[in-house]
């Protein structure tokens, strides 16, 4: 019963986190860029301990992003700038070297192409000056302004996606292995790309993910009632 207890709150537990992460994904429906969540959970086997050989536990799992792209939309600000397929800006912040799939920059008071908290966007060649004129972006990451040549966007990607982890405001970290240069990338001027939440189906999921916590709490409170049956009746003799 101890355990059958242990497996419910668990669940409880974790159906509380499932909820935490997609309200949290709801919240970022209109910023652009945004990466979803998943929630990821596992299940090991208790087939020695139990008296109940292959009883089921869930951990408290963990979350992974959702890097699938979002819708692109166009907004004409020669400014904005989506990546079609794979890879991500590189910007320049106090912490280190950060990625991003937000493209909506600016021009800072010294002509650096930066995003909109101030952090400068990396070219090939190192940051972007731009110079005051007409700013055009190619598909291929080419900066002309009045059609000269400034530089070229750098747009990277990783062997292993999953080891970037968020850290706020858009960014992503590196926790390991290395960027290379995306081949498959195409930069859109003038639109930015969506956030990949849905919210339909977050929504759903977010009734599901209500519906077993409720299901879990009647379970913890059924063990209970049990429990206090079972300390009755050996009151009783």
């Amino acid at each position: 019963m101890d355990r059958g207890v242990y497996v419910a709150v668990a669940g409880a537990v974790n159906q509380e986190r499932v909820v935490e992460t997609i309200a949290h994904n709801l919240a970022g429906l209109g910023v652009s860029g945004f990466k979803r969540d998943i929630p990821i959970f596992k299940v090991y086997m208790d087939g020695l301990l139990s008296p109940i050989r292959g009883l089921a536990f869930p951990d408290r799992g963990r979350t992974a992003v959702d890097l699938s792209q979002g819708l692109l939309e166009r907004t004409g600000n020669p400014l904005d700038i989506a990546i079609e397929g794979e890879g991500f800006f590189v910007v320049q912040t106090p912490g280190g070297k950060r990625y991003t799939r937000m493209g909506n920059f600016t021009r800072g008071s010294d002509g650096t192409l930066q995003t909109l908290d101030g952090y400068p966007v990396e070219g090939e060649g190192g940051v972007i000056r731009l110079t005051q004129g007409s700013v055009a972006v190619a598909p291929d990451g080419t900066v002309s302004v009045d059609g000269e040549e400034v530089g070229r966007i750098k747009i990277v990607t990783f062997d292993d996606p999953l080891s970037l982890r968020k850290v706020g405001r858009g960014l992503f970290a590196l926790s390991a292995g290395v960027e290379r240069p995306s081949e498959r990338a195409t930069l859109m001027q003038g639109y930015l790309e969506r956030s990949n939440v849905n919210p339909v189906e977050e929504m759903v999921s977010m009734i599901a993910a209500m519906r077993a916590y409720e299901t879990n709490l009647k379970l913890i409170q059924g063990f209970s009632d049990l429990a206090d049956r079972v300390i009755r009746a050996a009151e009783r003799g």
